[in-house]
């Protein structure tokens, strides 16, 4: 995230975890973010002036974002005043 998000108060701060426990318990998808338009994005949305992307050599990051999007899915019927699902996604 963003350092100005952060003194902004518009996210917490996290922990950063060295690289050994990096390896041995990756992040379960990784959003890159930057001020310049990325290039070879699986995807990207532009939002307050930043970009932020998942890379599209992150194959990890890409199936973990398609699989929200498929649970997503799940939640649009095309009903209107019918209650949706429920998805209950644990994270740590």
């Amino acid at each position: 995230m963003p350092d100005s998000d952060v003194s902004e108060g518009r996210v917490y701060a996290t922990q950063r975890e060295d690289a050994e426990t990096e390896a041995r318990f990756p992040p379960l998808i990784r959003v890159r973010n930057g001020t310049s338009k990325p290039e070879d994005v699986f995807v990207a949305v532009r939002y307050r002036d930043r970009w932020f992307w998942i890379d599209d050599r992150d194959t990890h990051s890409k199936s973990t974002f398609y699989f929200l999007m498929i649970m997503f899915s799940f939640t649009e019927r095309g009903v209107i005043g019918q209650a949706a699902p429920i998805v209950t996604v644990p994270t740590n």
